[in-house]
């Protein structure tokens, strides 16, 4: 089974993704924060992360610099970053630092399940 890794520091959206996730027939772990979320992503070694980009102690682009430059697995695994921000070069900063998806809230949930299903490669086992 696959198992995704969302990384939120807001208790109500970790816990609905997560709903969402295991919904789609993964496994779901949830980290409060970004440095929570990277001490997970090593142990447990995820599939996908989701991860918000504004959190305390680490920021989204903060735990994609730890994890690609963690080994080989980290380098590889997907990340799906998720933020309110409007910031107008955000996306294109957060793909230069190997952020696989950048998901704008509030996101759709057909786009958040299309984006997971696409980056898990369809397998929910």
């Amino acid at each position: 089974m696959c198992t995704v890794l969302v990384i939120e520091d807001e208790p109500d959206i970790a816990d609905n993704l997560c709903d969402l996730i295991e919904a789609l027939g993964y496994q779901a772990l949830q980290a409060h924060d970004g440095a929570m979320g990277v001490e997970a992503a090593r142990s447990h070694r995820p599939d996908l992360i989701l991860c918000d980009m504004r959190m305390p102690k680490m920021t989204g682009h903060d735990v994609l610099r730890a994890l690609r430059s963690d080994d080989d697995w980290a380098r590889d695994v997907p990340v799906a970053l998720l933020t309110a921000s409007t910031e107008p070069r955000l996306k294109e900063k957060s793909e230069a630092l190997g952020a696989s998806a950048f998901i704008r809230k509030p996101f759709d949930v057909d786009d958040l399940i299309a984006t997971v299903n696409a980056l898990l490669g369809g397998a929910s086992s």
